[in-house]
């Protein structure tokens, strides 16, 4: 699905909770609103390989997306939840997922290592890893009323079925 970015803005300033799981139809890069991309790769260069590019409206490195790779908007009411404690909440929620679907994953307890540029170079506090490698990234933009956490699981897991993660996600973020 082209525009991705553009439908996770939309829905996160209508301020209604929702949940969307995704996957990407053509290579796109994604990055943070705060990001200078020119700045960063040869645009140029992506965009005659055909790759697409598109601004978050969330924060975090650059991300390449793959046909394989699965992403997700949660868009959940503020409530009293803190920065950290709402990127938890849905870090431990997708690991529980994932384990379940039979993946050794962990959820990371350092603070921010040295962050790069690409956002799979590095594993934070509260990012999932596996092998010792980020297999879940999540940044998020806090709203008046309303949270938006975009995330994506890089690699391809034919064990993880879209309906389900999406009905996983679903359940807790409409409670926060």
């Amino acid at each position: 699905m082209a525009a991705n970015m553009q439908t996770d803005r939309e829905l996160f300033e209508k301020g209604r909770p929702c949940v969307r799981v995704y996957q990407w139809d053509k290579p796109t890069i994604t990055y943070g609103y705060a990001q200078k991309l020119e700045q960063i790769i040869d645009l140029d260069k992506y965009s005659r390989d055909g790759w697409v590019v598109e601004q978050r409206p969330t924060g975090g490195g650059v991300v390449f997306h793959n046909k394989g790779n699965i992403s997700f908007a949660i868009i959940m009411p503020r409530g009293k939840l803190k920065v950290d404690e709402a990127v938890a909440v849905t870090t431990k929620k997708i690991a529980d997922f994932l384990k379940i679907c039979g993946l050794a994953v962990k959820v990371e307890s350092n603070k921010k290592s040295n962050q790069a540029n690409l956002c799979s170079d590095y594993v934070s506090r509260n990012e999932i890893s596996l092998n010792g490698k980020k297999l879940v990234g999540i940044a998020q933009r806090f709203g008046k009323n309303v949270i938006l956490q975009q995330g994506t699981i890089f690699g391809d897991f034919t064990q993880i079925k879209l309906k389900e993660l999406e009905k996983c996600m679903k359940l807790f973020s409409m409670k926060n």
